[in-house]
């Protein structure tokens, strides 16, 4: 859980940094999609969802009406732009990002199923012990102290270098 804060903190500013960049470059933003919402939030939400895989593309209405006018260099050079950002936003954030979080979970997972055998042993021993007093509470002062019970069983298939097999 905590291995994805900072994770978290790096992907949502990251979010937020394209998210803004589409605003000033002038990409068209449906106000339909987040109804009542502040500009910045609704480029942060298209950004997020495109960044999930909820792609879309941009829209760029502004610099399309214009064409036909006096300014075509400037307004196939914002649109080219807006379509490098939006390439750059696919290609990092769902590419890179997402693979980062995959390889944080996976180690995450590892570093609990290492600890998995010492915890089943904590709660073995842990049973026991609750074990030992149940015993001597139902037979009083003839239970001796000195005897324990100790069971297990081979549930657990490991390999021989300890290394972990996947999802059983």
């Amino acid at each position: 859980m905590y291995d994805c804060i900072p994770f978290a903190v790096f992907y949502l500013a990251w979010t937020y940094l394209f998210g803004r960049l589409f605003e000033i470059l002038g990409c068209h933003n449906e106000a339909g999609s987040y109804p009542n919402l502040w500009d910045v939030t609704r480029y942060f939400f298209d950004t997020f969802e495109n960044s999930i895989g909820n792609i879309s593309n941009p829209k760029y209405y502004f610099w399309s009406s214009t064409l036909n006018h006096n300014n075509y260099a400037l307004n196939m050079t914002m649109i080219m732009l807006i379509w490098i950002v939006w390439f750059m936003n696919q290609w990092f954030i769902f590419m890179i990002l997402l693979n980062f979080i995959i390889a944080i979970i996976t180690q995450s997972y590892e570093q609990v199923m290492s600890k998995k055998t010492i915890v089943t042993y904590l709660y073995r021993t842990k049973l026991n012990r609750e074990a030992a007093a149940i015993i001597q509470h139902l037979l009083g002062e003839s239970f001796n102290k000195g005897m324990f019970m100790l069971t297990a069983n081979s549930e657990a298939k490991v390999r021989d270098d300890n290394e972990w097999c996947g999802f059983v």
